[in-house]
């Protein structure tokens, strides 16, 4: 959903904002509530303009959840832009990325896109990005760590080339072990987020399809990549310990050309 709007009402991270036009999504019209915004002073430090009472934006936001007639900002950092022509073309001219229909598993929502290819990334790459939304009444916690390897969050991709009708088997990153085990021991991730009722979270997972020399170690995806031919394909994608150890978190499928 992607709309103007301008500020009626601001109370903590919560804004009343009438709709001056619609952008993106089903029809809107009125005054919308949308959360998930930090105080003022804390948009500032993370580059959001201060809304207050008055002021314009295009906001970028969820659909409401469950149980709430709320939008939910996307992203604490991305959400908002600068209410002008210039955007609002910007917004019309974009084509949304390939998306998965949404999965639903108790209160998480997710889904699988195709990230676009940036002018400096190596040709025939395939990136996706995991939507991972909570549809609850109480916060989620996102827990991510790369290392150690036994209890490491890491995703597996099943990539259906559709003239085969197999899925791909996974190949090892070109990276010498003693050189992932020595990098991993000292420099491994970990953090955590607090997912609140309809908020999200996008887990980057780049090039699955490609290893080139110099572009990371692959450690989202457990230090592997899946080859795959030119053509038509469905890609899934199927995470361990994100949420907690043990925990599985799917999406897809989703129809992309390689």
């Amino acid at each position: 959903m992607i709309f103007a709007g301008r500020v009626v009402g601001a109370e903590g991270g919560t804004r009343r904002l009438r709709v001056l036009e619609q952008l993106v999504g089903a029809p809107l019209s009125g005054e919308v509530v949308v959360e998930g915004l930090s105080k003022p002073g804390v948009d500032a430090m993370c580059g959001l303009p201060p809304l207050g009472v008055g002021d314009e934006t295009l906001v970028f936001a969820w659909q409401p959840r469950p149980g709430s007639t709320a939008f939910t900002i996307i992203d604490s950092g991305a959400g908002l832009r600068a209410n002008t022509a210039d955007q609002r073309a910007r917004v019309r001219e974009t084509r949304p990325a390939p998306a998965s229909p949404w999965l639903v598993r108790e209160s998480l929502e997710t889904r699988v896109a195709r990230l676009p290819v940036t002018p400096n990334e190596p040709g025939g790459s395939v990136s996706l990005f995991l939507v991972l939304r909570n549809l609850g009444s109480t916060p989620l916690t996102f827990q991510y760590a790369d290392w150690p390897e036994k209890t490491a969050s890491t995703c597996e991709v099943a990539l259906v080339p559709s003239a085969t009708g197999k899925a791909v088997a996974a190949k090892p990153a070109p990276i010498d072990r003693k050189d992932i085990e020595a990098y991993f021991a000292k420099h491994g991730r970990q953090y955590t987020l607090q997912l609140g009722p309809g908020a999200a979270h996008l887990h980057q997972l780049p090039r699955v399809t490609s290893a080139p020399a110099g572009w990371g170690y692959k450690e989202e995806l457990g230090f592997r990549f899946w080859p795959a031919p030119k053509g038509p394909a469905t890609v899934s994608v199927t995470c361990r310990n994100l949420f907690g150890q043990g925990s599985v978190t799917s999406a897809g499928p989703l129809a992309i050309e390689l």
